[in-house]
């Protein structure tokens, strides 16, 4: 779906997160509709005049053997912003995360939910995901060096569990230079 100059390319089929607010309810409908999605299919959709910025979305775009074509393809099809919305925990690979810059990833935005393992892990109702986002945050931080036109912003869906913890959410997201964080409600 196009809004605005930016593309939204659904490419997870799956999550290996199990959010309690997840926005998409139909998981069961997620799968079945992108089970079956080609590579045409994809490029296909990043073929939309007047699109200048492609993000990869729906489920968790990492868990898409593909991806790295994906963002090549994009690259080559000229998108100056080339992103995906994730909750980060493949990224705490470096060797892949790397792979994803080299291929031309340039904007991250990645789902976190709290300042700390015992807030996101509850939201998230998958143990470890907090301590994994924030090592694919770590990753992310350090080819920064490497990759300095590399934006990394986070996404926080406010609830009453995380409402009242903005200022430990931040001051736990200072080491990894982020450069914006954005509130949900």
């Amino acid at each position: 779906s196009l809004t605005g100059e930016r593309l939204h390319v659904c490419v997870g089929q799956s999550c290996n997160n199990n959010c309690v607010f997840c926005m998409e309810e139909d998981r069961d409908g997620r799968h079945s509709r992108l089970i079956n999605q080609t590579d045409a299919d994809v490029l296909k959709m990043m073929e939309v005049p007047g699109a200048r910025e492609v993000m990869f979305t729906s489920g968790e775009p990492t868990l898409n053997e593909r991806l790295p074509d994906y963002i090549q393809e994009a690259r080559r099809l000229g998108f100056g912003i080339i992103g995906m919305i994730t909750n980060g925990r493949r990224l705490s690979y470096m060797p892949y995360a790397r792979s994803l810059l080299e291929a031309g990833l340039n904007h991250v935005l990645i789902s976190i939910h709290g300042p700390d393992a015992r807030v996101h892990d509850a939201l998230t109702r998958t143990r470890g995901s907090f301590v994994q986002a924030l090592k694919g945050l770590a990753c992310l931080a350090s080819l920064k060096r490497e990759f300095p036109d590399l934006k990394v912003h986070t996404s926080y869906v406010v609830n009453t569990r995380n409402l009242r913890l903005f200022r430990e959410f931040y001051d736990a997201m200072l080491p990894f230079g982020v450069d914006q964080h954005v509130f949900n409600v």
